[in-house]
């Protein structure tokens, strides 16, 4: 079924029985390239090339595709997305993050992409305006023993 899915993907034979042999879980590899594959702009290839490389293919794929097809903002390239939803740990929360978001502010989807990988980074690109100074905390020193 592997084979199957991944051939159905548009990957060589070759590659698609690689793939299948190598992963733990071949099913969700396959689902996840043909997922990707059917839904996006992005190739069979390259959505197997990041399947194989997240702890969690199945989330990889709805991610994908939640933020290409509903991200309202000016859409990001599909490569882009892939490689934001390939980059975090939680690719639901990371799709409902970059969603949610385009429904609220009108920025580019590259930038809430940006923003939700590193929201501490990003979030003063957004407006223009300078990062903020997290406060710095000190420390006093202890006091002599007596």
């Amino acid at each position: 079924m592997c084979a199957l899915e991944l051939l159905d993907a548009g990957v060589g034979a070759e590659a698609a029985a690689a793939a299948c042999a190598d992963a733990l879980r071949p099913r969700d590899i396959s689902k996840c390239a043909l997922q990707i594959n059917r839904k996006t702009n992005i190739s069979g290839v390259e959505a197997l090339s990041s399947c194989r490389r997240v702890r969690r293919p199945n989330e990889l794929a709805t991610c994908v595709v939640n933020i290409s097809g509903k991200s309202r903002t000016q859409p990001a390239a599909p490569l882009s997305v892939l490689d934001g939803c390939r980059r975090s740990l939680l690719p639901q929360q990371f799709a409902e993050c970059v969603v949610g978001l385009s429904g609220r502010l009108d920025f580019p989807t590259d930038s809430l992409i940006a923003t939700c990988l590193d929201p501490r980074g990003s979030v003063s690109q957004l407006d223009g305006r300078p990062a903020p100074t997290p406060p710095v905390e000190l420390i006093s020193p202890p006091a002599p023993p007596n």
